[in-house]
């Protein structure tokens, strides 16, 4: 049984950043974090992938798309104007990186969850399955990673399974 592990497409992180940014201007990170993982959750249970990769850690307030930090924090792109906690999208995303499911997957989450404020989306994330159990493994570290087999609904066993042996070699 090996680990589910997916590689992480930079450039399609960045246009799901601006897809939502672009829905949300001026969005914060922590709800821009939390659409994203929900979007993932939702998109990795429907077509057996995330839309970008990567992993996830479990932060204090909820699940964290490692990478998306990173390029936000520290690579100061063309494409974001940041301040403190808020993004602004300086262009619209480039679509042709964006699958049809990945645009679905990220308008559902969008309307389902749209209204609520970061605060109601962080108190959501808690409740989900694969954010307290990698809480659990150390509460007091924040970086302890979401296991994508805890964001698959565990009657799905063949989606698992399937992931098991071959997550590492899906192209996204």
């Amino acid at each position: 049984m090996s680990k589910i592990e997916f590689k992480f497409n930079k450039q399609k992180a960045i246009e799901a950043v601006l897809y939502l940014a672009n829905k949300r201007p001026s969005i914060d990170k922590m709800s821009l974090y939390k659409f994203l993982f929900f979007a993932d959750n939702e998109h990795l249970n429907k077509y057996g992938r995330p839309i970008f990769g990567g992993y996830y850690v479990a932060m204090p307030r909820g699940p964290v798309p490692s990478q998306v930090k990173n390029i936000l924090e520290k690579e100061n792109l063309p494409e974001f104007q940041i301040d403190d906690y808020m993004i602004t999208a300086t262009r619209k995303p480039n679509l042709e990186f964006l699958s049809q499911s990945d645009i679905e997957v990220l308008d559902l989450i969008y309307g389902r969850l749209g209204n609520m404020t970061a605060r109601e989306l962080s108190n959501l994330s808690h409740e989900h399955i694969a954010w307290k159990k990698a809480r659990e493994i150390n509460i007091w570290r924040n970086n302890n990673k979401l296991d994508y087999k805890n964001m698959i609904d565990p009657c799905n066993e063949d989606l698992i399974e399937d992931l098991e042996e071959n997550s590492k070699y899906i192209v996204i």
